[in-house]
């Protein structure tokens, strides 16, 4: 694994980046011959460590899936800049399957937040669900009942399966009056009874439970056969809260950029479809004669 590092400032202000050299390491988990993938991370607050979640990917053929042998376990690792050293680097298996850490984030109190998914039936790749993680950054020792899938209940009925499969993409968290209020994370999602995928936005309060006056019961869903790849939050609107940006299939070979709204109480404000058309006369980089 190779982490590039930065100076500190760039993590923390709008400063120019300024590349200050990379380290390379093996990993720690003792899986033999893997590939392991930073898909976030972070610098500390502090400036003193670097913070990063992804996955390892191995071969395990006593995984009980055949012919398919390949474990992709969700991981998080602490690293000295400074002296090159790896401090911990941990997987967190809700089951031992197929998954990934998206985003990793420290929230005001130090601890360490990641957020993913993973198989929840393992070689049941349509399984796929939501999964956090909040560790502590001295161990990473998961907080009691953590790792955790998040299994949509949009009918307040827990017997009852609503989401069939759902991935998430990104996650952001977001502050009220400079405190951690919790995260926001960006995806898709097949609900029961429809074959295609919509985009989802889910919110997660600060004690990692579901915001269940956000949407329906936590979640909410955008058109058919779209996804959201990313998440913001707005904080200079008294109407909209969060605008994500992701896309969705106008055919079989064909896809338009997608950006939605929303406001506080997960209901559609607005929602907007570009086309390669519609972005062409927005940005170009072709030279225009100004003169």
């Amino acid at each position: 694994m190779t982490l590039f590092m930065y100076t500190c400032s760039y993590f923390n202000s709008n400063a120019q980046a300024t590349l200050k050299g990379g380290i390379s390491f093996p990993s720690s988990l003792g899986h033999g011959d893997s590939e392991d993938w930073p898909l976030s991370v972070i610098q500390s607050s502090d400036c003193l460590h670097y913070y990063f979640a992804g996955f390892s990917q191995y071969h395990d053929e006593n995984n009980g899936c055949g012919n398919n042998d390949i474990v992709r376990a969700p991981i998080i690792g602490k690293l000295n800049p400074i002296t090159g050293e790896l401090l911990w680097e941990k997987e967190y298996n809700v089951v031992i399957g197929y998954g990934n850490f998206t985003k990793i984030f420290e929230a005001d109190d130090g601890f360490i937040w990641a957020v993913g998914g993973q198989q929840k039936t393992p070689c049941v790749f349509s399984s796929w669900s939501m999964i956090i993680v909040k560790v502590d950054p001295i161990t990473g020792i998961p907080e009691t009942g953590y790792p955790k899938f998040f299994d949509p209940d949009l009918d307040n009925n827990s017997s009852t399966t609503d989401v069939l499969q759902s991935r998430i993409f990104s996650s952001d968290p977001f502050y009220n009056n400079g405190n951690f209020n919790g995260f926001v994370s960006s995806g898709r999602a097949q609900t029961n009874g429809e074959t295609f995928n919509r985009a989802m936005i889910s919110k997660t309060n600060a004690d990692g439970t579901t915001d269940t006056d956000f949407g329906t019961n936590g979640y909410y869903f955008g058109p058919a056969n779209s996804e959201a790849r990313t998440v913001i939050q707005i904080t200079g609107s008294s109407e909209i809260k969060f605008v994500y940006i992701g896309d969705i299939n106008v055919s079989a070979t064909d896809k338009d950029v997608l950006v939605e709204a929303i406001d506080e109480d997960g209901q559609l404000v607005w929602s907007q479809q570009f086309s390669e058309s519609n972005l062409s006369s927005v940005y170009t980089d072709e030279t225009q004669n100004d003169a």
